[in-house]
């Protein structure tokens, strides 16, 4: 391959894989706007909140002796960084077909491969973000369902409700149960509310969520507020990246995802705190593209050119409590 045809690709990506790639995912361009995506090269450790004081708390007599309480009010939790790669290959066939003066360059080909690069990637990284892999292993980004799927280990902590076990660092259940998140829900104005009464328990009360659903739901959410008068797109954040979306009470943006529909989980429904969220990538896995390499120099090598695209990081929730997850809602 020609060193132009190499360079054409690499440039192209590193212009545009931010919007292409990463502004592309909804979840992502949230927590964009909200300062959440960041390139860091520290550990995956936080220190959470798990409780308050307030069962040391006194009411007295002046006579009474004054009581000193202690209680452990944070807890630490820590993940993996996650790996994925996406291979770039170019044979010998590419690289003479593509052969031109500079009037001529093998831009088309550059955009092709480019192009299917950038979509790959997309997909590959919407599946991870809705995933739910396991704190286990340092192969699979951590996914929306790895932190609000209830009874599962997620930052090292275990939890489990009929222990009970780490209830405060469950996501939030709409029934309180912390069993219903399969349950058979139908997606009303009435229900949406009361899943942010949910998520906004244990943050600050008009905190700004975003519900993050289907086609299918979301056309319904639609039909319920123009029935009611109340659709309105001002003050919405994420219509400038192209998602389709509207306010719901001010403080809550609806938010399309067509990745729900075509990847057969039109029944998914997220309403997501993004101050609890952040996609954390390593500074030198950021979404970059090797230099090529001639696989022909190896024994036995193909007459092809290799690049790869690397990226470390993972999804990390600080309050699982302030965001909802429902697999069966429709």
């Amino acid at each position: 391959m020609s060193v132009n045809l190499a360079h054409c690709a690499r440039e192209l990506w590193d212009r545009t894989v931010e919007n292409e790639v990463l502004l592309a995912l909804p979840l992502l361009a949230m927590l964009k706007e909200h300062q959440n995506l960041t390139v860091s090269g520290t550990a995956l450790k936080l220190t959470v909140i798990m409780d308050d004081l307030e069962s040391v708390a006194q009411d007295y007599e002046v006579n009474d002796p004054l009581t000193v309480g202690e209680k452990t009010v944070t807890q630490n939790v820590q993940w993996n960084w996650k790996k994925t790669q996406l291979p770039v290959t170019y044979d010998v066939d590419d690289q003479i077909e593509g052969e031109g003066d500079a009037a001529t360059a093998p831009v088309k080909v550059v955009d092709t491969i480019v192009e299917a690069g950038q979509t790959g990637m997309r997909k590959h990284l919407n599946t991870l973000l809705y995933g739910a892999a396991a704190d286990a292993g340092k192969a699979t980004f951590q996914g929306l369902r790895s932190a609000l799927t209830h009874d599962t280990t997620y930052g090292g902590l275990g939890r489990l409700i009929a222990t009970p076990l780490n209830t405060w660092w469950q996501g939030a259940s709409l029934a309180d149960t912390y069993v219903d998140q399969a349950v058979a829900t139908v997606p009303t104005m009435a229900m949406l509310r009361h899943a942010a009464t949910h998520c906004r328990r244990h943050v600050k009360p008009n905190t700004r969520l975003y519900c993050i659903t289907s086609e299918q739901i979301y056309a319904q959410f639609v039909s319920q507020a123009e029935a009611r008068n109340i659709y309105t797109t001002e003050g919405v954040r994420l219509l400038k990246y192209g998602f389709a979306s509207f306010m719901v009470d001010t403080n809550i943006e609806m938010v399309c995802d067509s990745y729900l529909t075509t990847s057969s989980h039109p029944t998914w429904f997220f309403l997501l705190n993004p101050e609890t969220w952040e996609f954390r990538i390593k500074p030198e896995r950021n979404f970059k593209m090797t230099p090529f390499k001639w696989l022909g120099e190896q024994a036995n090598g193909l007459d092809k050119m290799l690049a790869r695209i690397l990226v470390a990081g993972n999804l990390i929730c600080r309050k699982p409590n302030a965001n909802i997850y429902l697999s069966n809602v429709a």
